[in-house]
């Protein structure tokens, strides 16, 4: 009967051991349930509520930013990001700087706001800009269209919003300067691409425009190379 009693007093000793096993588990479960663990670097940018308050399954607790690599996010209309590669560099202006970031992925839907398909550049280097800032991608477009490149110097305000320029014309066997109006198609690199009624081969004024006037004659200098 002692012997009994003593088996029955240990196999209740090892229930008693599996419950607070179980029970140790438990709060180990509840303690890594407990902790938020990002699935990237970052940093918390806001804190939605407070410590010790009850939250609800899916309620937002805090706000995340990735620092350990940018994304640069641009909506790009959608006859441009058809000649948009995954896996190619392009070049960025940020903050003033270029920066060079690589295509990871074109959303195959367009953004209901601005019409735009949105592109997804990942960048080795996190810019020198906070995150919202504004950034400018740089793309290379072929326009065929006739005109002529001028110095935006050569240009001159007219009336009612036109734009100028200075040609030197032929007017009974004199050069006669005459002043025309252009339209300003496109600026890059101080120069800007015109079109006007201007005839091929036409001679511009591209410097010291103040010095003449419509009408007045010239006489051109030829110079060695052109």
């Amino acid at each position: 009967q002692s012997f009994d009693e003593a088996r029955f007093q240990v196999a209740q000793l090892e229930a008693a051991l599996k419950r607070n096993d179980a029970s140790l588990a438990s709060v180990d479960v509840d303690l890594e349930k407990s902790v938020l663990k990002a699935p990237f670097t970052g940093r918390v940018s806001t804190r939605d509520i407070d410590e010790g308050a009850i939250v609800q399954t899916g309620q937002v607790v805090a706000g995340l930013m990735e620092t350990g690599r940018a994304r640069l996010r641009v909506g790009i209309n959608r006859a441009a990001s058809q000649r948009l590669r995954v896996g190619r560099s392009y070049q960025f202006e940020v903050a003033n700087r270029l920066v060079n970031a690589k295509l990871v992925t074109l959303r195959p839907d367009l953004d209901r706001g601005s019409r735009t398909v949105t592109a997804l550049f990942e960048t080795d280097r996190t810019p020198d800009a906070p995150f919202g800032s504004i950034v400018a991608l740089k793309i290379d477009r072929t326009v065929d269209e006739p005109g002529a490149w001028v110095p935006i110097a050569s240009l001159n305000e007219g009336a009612k919003g036109l734009w100028t320029v200075l040609t030197v014309v032929e007017n009974d066997g004199a050069e006669v300067v005459r002043r025309e109006a252009v339209e300003i198609l496109h600026v890059a690199d101080g120069r800007a691409f015109i079109r006007s009624s201007v005839p091929d081969g036409a001679r511009f004024i591209i410097d010291g425009t103040n010095r003449v006037t419509p009408g007045q004659r010239v006489a051109l200098l030829e110079t060695p190379g052109t």
